[in-house]
C-alpha cells in the first residue's frame, strides 16, 4: 500500500513539474519555437522525406528546450549500421531522364513549358531561406553565372513563398530566375537534402546531381559546361 501511494505521489509531483515547464524546441539554424509551431514544422519537413530527431535537452529557467537534428531519411539508420550515406544517391538515378520543368508555375501560375530547358545547359537549385549550406554556396552559384552569363538556364526553385525570397534577396546576390511556393512539385520529385543542384544539358536532361557546392564541385561544374555541355 505504501508502494502505491509513493508512486501516486511521485507522477503528481512529476505532472506538476511538467505543467510548470515551458517546452521550446531549437532548429539546426538556431531558431527556436513553440511546441505548437514545432509540430507543424515537423510534418511539414516529414512531407519532404527528411528525419528530425531531440539530440539534446537542456533545462532552465522552467524552459526545457530541445535541440532538433534533421537529417535525410535514412541518415540514422545508416549511421547506426556504420555505413556510408550518400543522401543523393537515388537521385542520380535519374540522370539521363528529362527533368519535367512543365511542373512548375511562373509568378502568374502559368506552367513553364519544356521549350524553356532546350538550347542551353541549366542549372537547377534547390534550397530554401532558413537553409544555412543554402546560403553557404550562394557564392559559387552566382559565380557560375558571371562565368557564363546568357550561355546557360538558371533556375532556383524553393517551397518558400515569393515574399520571403524577395525579402531574402535584399540581403543575398542570387540573381536566378526563382520559382517559389513549389513544395506539391519539390515532394514529388522527392527531394529530401538542401542544397540540391541539377546540371542539364541542351535537351533538358539531368547530366549530374550536387548537394553543397565547394571549390571542388565549382571546378568540376565550371569544367563539364566548359568541355561538355557547350
Amino acid at each position: 500500500m505504501k508502494k502505491i501511494i509513493l508512486i501516486v505521489i511521485i507522477t503528481l509531483i512529476s505532472n506538476l513539474i511538467s505543467a510548470q515547464t515551458i517546452i521550446k524546441y531549437k532548429m539546426p539554424d538556431g531558431q527556436v519555437f513553440s511546441e505548437q509551431v514545432y509540430e507543424t514544422l515537423k510534418q511539414n519537413f516529414e512531407k519532404q522525406n527528411l528525419e528530425v530527431k531531440i539530440i539534446d535537452s537542456i533545462l532552465a529557467d522552467n524552459t526545457l528546450t530541445r535541440i532538433i537534428d534533421i537529417k535525410s531519411k535514412g541518415y540514422y539508420e545508416a549511421k547506426l549500421k556504420g555505413e556510408k550515406f550518400d543522401p543523393f544517391a537515388k537521385f542520380k538515378e535519374n540522370i539521363g531522364k528529362e527533368f519535367k520543368i512543365s511542373e512548375f508555375y511562373n509568378e502568374n501560375g502559368v506552367k513553364f513549358s519544356e521549350a524553356k530547358l532546350i538550347g542551353k545547359p541549366t542549372i537547377i537549385n534547390f534550397w530554401f531561406t532558413a537553409c544555412k549550406p543554402c546560403i553557404a554556396e550562394l557564392p559559387y552559384l552566382q559565380k557560375l553565372k558571371n562565368t557564363f552569363g546568357d550561355k546557360l538556364n538558371y533556375l532556383a526553385i524553393t517551397f518558400d513563398d515569393r515574399s520571403k525570397v524577395n525579402s531574402f534577396l535584399k540581403n543575398y546576390d542570387f540573381d536566378f530566375l526563382h520559382i517559389t511556393n513549389s513544395l506539391e512539385q519539390i515532394e514529388d520529385l522527392k527531394i529530401s537534402g538542401y542544397p540540391m543542384t541539377f546540371i542539364l544539358d541542351k535537351k533538358g536532361k539531368i547530366f549530374n546531381i550536387y548537394g553543397g557546392l565547394s571549390d571542388f564541385e565549382y571546378k568540376e561544374i565550371n569544367e563539364t559546361i566548359l568541355n561538355q555541355l557547350l
